[in-house]
C-alpha cells in the first residue's frame, strides 16, 4: 500500500489567521517525495532521465579550468550537457562525484593538454580513455 499522493479540502476560516476574517477558501497539495518514492518503487522514471550530464570536465586548477570552461560553453552550444567541477580537488573525489551523479564520461585538461590543444576523455563505464583535440570534441560526443 503507497497511501495518497496528495490531499485538499474547505478552509472555512483560514484568512481569519492573517487578520481578514469570513472569507471561505478551498486548497489541494500534491507531495511530491511521496510521488517520487511512488514512481521509483514502480520504475516509471524513463532511463534518459537518469543522465542528464553527459561530461564532467575536471577542475586541474585555475589556468586549466579557464581553459575548460571555454570548450565546456562550445559543447553546451552543440547541445551536449556538461559541467565544470566546481573546485580544484583530488581527482578521486571529482570521479566519486561523476560516478554518483551517474555521468559517463570525464574530461581532463592539465596543462600538457592545453599545450598539445586536445584533453583526455574517459568513459567510466568501460575504463576506456581517448585523447580528443578540443576541436573535435563536439563531434566526438555528437558520435556517440
Amino acid at each position: 500500500m503507497m497511501g495518497s499522493i496528495g490531499g485538499g479540502g474547505r478552509y472555512d476560516d483560514l484568512t481569519g489567521l492573517f487578520g481578514v476574517p469570513n472569507i471561505p477558501g478551498v486548497g489541494i497539495s500534491f507531495g511530491v517525495d511521496r510521488i517520487y518514492d511512488v514512481l521509483e518503487e514502480l520504475n516509471l522514471f524513463p532511463e534518459n532521465l537518469q543522465v542528464s550530464t553527459k561530461a564532467l570536465f575536471f577542475n586541474m586548477g585555475e589556468p586549466e579550468s579557464n581553459v575548460a570552461f571555454g570548450i565546456m560553453q562550445q559543447l553546451r552550444g552543440s547541445g551536449i550537457a556538461c559541467e565544470l567541477y566546481h573546485e580544484a580537488v583530488k581527482i578521486n573525489k571529482q570521479f566519486t562525484y561523476a560516478e554518483k551523479k551517474n555521468i559517463p564520461f570525464v574530461i581532463i585538461i592539465g596543462s600538457k593538454e592545453i599545450e598539445e590543444k586536445n584533453c583526455a576523455v574517459k568513459n567510466l563505464a568501460t575504463g576506456k580513455q581517448e585523447i580528443v583535440p578540443f576541436e573535435k570534441l563536439a563531434d566526438y560526443f555528437k558520435n556517440l
